[in-house]
């Protein structure tokens, strides 16, 4: 009655060892990992959930090429997306780091490829603000693909510059406007809350901030 959507996220689990593994250079583990996630697709119809969140994979450093691996992958995307389909399931391909194919152009590329319509991308506001020189860039390519989700949380980065954390709370974030403004070009998509909160102040933080950018805040005041 509350239409409550539900998402199930395999992309912390496709690591190649020791979960889940979805390009085929070992055709058992390659074999049992499909079984596995086609089993979690069926009983997502059972919960009524209607995404699943799917990332690429680190790159594999022996006895596979660049292209062998890109080939397996985009297969393995059309089988899970073609079955996900008949359930009405969305297969959400979503950026992370250290993962082939993370950055918006080649992601975006990768789902042209695979073509399959409940085949997605999710943009990442953190990666989206790591890479700032190539953010206008970004943003355009975005827009022009028409992206309709968008995966929140801010980054964290050390004393010399470098990322660490890309899922901290955009709350936490020292220097929030460039946040804002992007959040503020990212009007009307759906967000799906990314960071570690410690506390349950922290996400309604989130929530604030988002609003705040979004120009939600200032809609729900007009009397």
């Amino acid at each position: 009655q509350q239409k409550v959507r539900i998402s199930v996220d395999l992309a912390s689990g496709i690591n190649l060892f020791p979960d889940l593994r979805i390009v085929n250079n070992d055709s058992a583990v390659y074999a049992a990992t499909l079984s596995k996630i086609k089993s979690v697709i069926h009983k997502m119809q059972l919960i009524g959930a209607d995404e699943l969140l799917i990332s690429s994979m680190r790159p594999i450093e022996n006895n596979f090429t660049t292209a062998a691996f890109r080939t397996s992958l985009i297969e393995t995307y059309r089988q899970l997306a073609d079955l996900a389909r008949s359930a009405g399931i969305t297969l959400v391909f979503r950026p992370l780091p250290g993962t082939m194919y993370n950055d918006v152009e080649s992601s975006l590329n990768v789902v042209k490829e695979v073509g399959r319509s409940n085949f997605v991308y999710a943009a990442s506001l953190s990666m989206l603000s790591a890479d700032p020189e190539r953010l206008e860039k970004n943003l355009d390519l975005l827009q022009a693909a028409g992206i309709e989700r968008v995966f929140v949380a801010g980054c964290r980065k050390d004393l010399a510059g470098k990322v660490v954390d890309y899922n901290y709370p955009l709350s936490k974030v020292s220097s929030k406007e460039e946040l804002l403004r992007i959040l503020s070009l990212l009007q009307g998509k759906s967000f799906y809350l990314d960071a570690v909160y410690s506390h349950e102040n922290e996400e309604y933080d989130d929530n604030k901030m988002i609003s705040r950018g979004t120009g939600e805040e200032e809609k729900s005041r007009i009397p």
